[in-house]
């Protein structure tokens, strides 16, 4: 037979579905991580990776951990399993990084071992990235939150707030007939078009995505935030959410298919969503986008080469330089514009080498404010 007549007979549900690799993120988590475990290994999907990253805890995880490893072959021998016991406490970040470098799927995620995936989790995630027209970096479902075992909301403020306000919503999003050439099982309440909500890298600077256990990444998007590797403690969803949807946009799932919890020793979040009160400390959320944000800049500028050679609109960038300018202000010290600014005139030779003197040229010429016009005026006549 021909390569033509096997083509021809080639039947939809021979095709594989993506691998998608689960890094559980662990630092003293041991009352709660094996009911995180067992959460993947519920999973509906059906091509798993699943790491667990420990970061030196001094509580009893390490056991909790071999003694699932023991037991996972009896519970779901598809799974493919590592556990990385790392020598050093890495903070976040550190972990995220040491799990990426072990993960082979096409789509990873990233889940704080005190969370919890619900059953469809990592199905509806993976069908949001096969229907959708516009191939983006992440997608992010919304995630229940609870106080310790006990369910108190159903969802995040900030992602209901832009799901209601219905300026993601695109009739020409997605493609749900794409998913007919898979076999994914019976879905009690399969994925439909007005979940799914898309935001621009235009508005890369609005915060509309639930903590890390609630995302999924292409590798491709991670790879490019990762190398070379951040110096950064913690805070690594920000910093791959924000980095990634400013250069490729994301989608939110209107889908609680996650749970927060919450037990009195978390890094942002002190109590469960009431409207019209942040459910954090205002000031360690900016205390922490003021070091997430020169993070980002620092991969952005070692990476301009590549930028360069890969953004099908270089504008994108330095649009992405302005959203992060916007969101951490005391980068420049004053508006959002000198900071573009500041930064073009910094790494001149770079950009300029990079993306062209007419480019670079005109990035400065729009981001000039009335006062720096008087300045280079005077400048010259003096």
């Amino acid at each position: 037979m021909t390569s033509s007549q096997e083509l021809g007979v080639l039947k939809p549900t021979q095709l594989t579905l993506p691998l998608v690799s689960v890094c559980v993120v662990c630092y003293n988590h041991a009352p709660f991580l094996r009911a995180c475990l067992d959460s993947v290994l519920r999973q509906t999907y059906p091509r798993l990776q699943l790491l667990v990253v420990d970061n030196v805890s001094t509580d009893s995880s390490r056991d909790v951990i071999d003694a699932f490893a023991a037991e996972l072959p009896s519970l779901r021998a598809d799974v493919a399993f590592e556990k990385i016991f790392s020598q050093v406490n890495g903070h976040e970040t550190g972990a995220v990084v040491q799990g990426f470098a072990r993960a082979t799927g096409h789509y990873v995620m990233f889940i704080d071992g005190d969370d919890l995936l619900l059953p469809t989790n990592v199905e509806t995630h993976v069908k949001a990235h096969l229907v959708s027209r516009i191939p983006v970096g992440v997608t992010s479902v919304d995630m229940y939150q609870s106080d310790g075992d006990d369910i108190v909301v159903g969802s995040g403020t900030l992602l209901s707030r832009f799901v209601a306000s219905g300026t993601g919503r695109r009739a020409d999003l997605c493609r749900m007939s794409n998913l007919a050439a898979f076999d994914f099982g019976r879905d009690p309440a399969p994925l439909a078009p007005e979940d799914l909500h898309y935001l621009p890298p235009s508005r890369a600077n609005e915060w509309v995505w639930s903590p890390s256990t609630g995302l999924c990444f292409r590798r491709e998007a991670v790879s490019l935030m990762l190398d070379p590797t951040p110096t950064l403690r913690a805070g690594a969803d920000n910093f791959l959410v924000r980095g990634i949807t400013a250069l490729t946009g994301g989608i939110v799932i209107d889908r609680a298919l996650a749970v927060y919890r919450m037990h009195g020793a978390n890094l942002l979040t002190r109590h469960p969503a009431l409207a019209n009160f942040y459910p954090f400390d205002p000031g360690q959320r900016d205390s922490l986008d003021k070091d997430v944000m020169p993070a980002i800049v620092a991969c952005y500028r070692a990476r301009l080469a590549d930028l360069a050679n890969r953004l099908e609109d270089p504008d994108i960038f330095v649009t992405a330089l302005d959203h992060f300018g916007s969101i951490a202000p005391g980068l420049a010290g004053s508006e959002h514009s000198s900071f573009t600014l500041r930064f073009l005139r910094e790494n001149r030779a770079a950009v300029i080498a990079s993306f062209g003197a007419a480019r670079y040229r005109k990035w400065v010429a729009r981001r000039l404010r009335p006062a720096d016009v008087i300045r280079l005026v005077a400048g010259k006549r003096s």
